[in-house]
């Protein structure tokens, strides 16, 4: 699989503290993958974001972006900030003007975009996304879901080739979930790489088709969702839960097991019983 993005023995530790935050990351990103980056509090996932838009600077080790080591100058960091867009987990740190349309012309506008096209791609955007009924509100009226939203739009409406997204699902209603969700299946069937961090083991086994979990600082396991998730002891050391669906095939009879993928969606769990011998 070729990388999208590699991050080479990073060590970071943040002023004040005593151990590192990042302590000798190694990882890569495939392109043109769903990747869910998985790991409890403090292991690591939202400081590597933070290197990957150049935000932070590892104290050792290197940043590649498609094989070339990042520098950390204006213009290349610019660059960078292009290719690669962030989505913070608080919309409130990503959203400063009075109104979604106002919002997503300011990443445009930044980059030097003419003014004929911020409109068009803005509009765009906002057509795409199904946010013209709220695109000239003011933010705070706005609910959580519609601000996440706002906030992906701002980042899509810059053609990222990488996408990055911190606890994207964190505190939505189920419907706002499906919304965002659909929304990043969107950019990605359009060639966009997409990466999210989530707490949410159920999420990561039906979303992403590649899987990387962090643990201090390191990448401890990769791979896909059934790779990763077979490895049940090491995923319970690591503080972590096994998704329902697979916990409820590993009930299934050994014989179904054996013959049968693990189910990464209810229609295919329920198919599967299908299969089962009637009473």
């Amino acid at each position: 699989m070729a990388a999208i993005m590699e991050f080479d023995k990073l060590h970071y530790r943040y002023s004040g503290t005593d151990s590192d935050a990042l302590r000798g990351l190694s990882l890569r990103l495939p392109e043109g993958r769903k990747i869910a980056i998985c790991g409890a509090n403090g292991s690591g996932k939202s400081t590597m974001f933070l290197h990957a838009i150049g935000l932070h600077r590892p104290q050792s080790g290197q940043l590649s972006w498609r094989r070339e080591g990042l520098a950390y100058d204006g213009a290349s960091l610019r660059r960078l900030r292009r290719q690669v867009g962030l989505v913070f987990q608080d919309p409130e740190h990503q959203l400063i003007l009075n109104t979604p349309y106002e919002d997503i012309t300011y990443g445009l506008r930044n980059a030097d975009v003419p003014e004929p096209d911020i409109r068009l791609r803005t509009e765009q955007i906002i057509e795409t996304m199904g946010l013209s009924s709220i695109a000239r509100l003011p933010i705070h009226h706005l609910s959580l879901g519609q601000k996440k939203r706002v906030a992906l739009a701002g980042v899509l409406v810059l053609k990222p080739e990488l996408l990055l997204l911190d606890e994207p699902t964190a505190y939505l209603d189920r419907l706002s979930e499906r919304q965002l969700l659909a929304e990043l299946d969107r950019a990605h069937a359009e060639g966009v790489t997409v990466a999210m961090a989530t707490h949410d083991m159920n999420l990561a086994y039906s979303w992403a088709d590649w899987i990387l979990v962090l643990n201090g600082g390191e990448c401890v396991i990769e791979g896909t969702p059934a790779e990763v998730f077979a490895q049940e002891h090491r995923i319970d050391e690591l503080g972590l839960e096994l998704p329902m669906l697979y916990e409820l095939w590993r009930t299934l009879p050994q014989a179904l097991q054996e013959r049968s993928e693990p189910p990464r969606s209810l229609g295919a769990f329920k198919a599967l019983l299908g299969h089962l011998p009637q009473a």
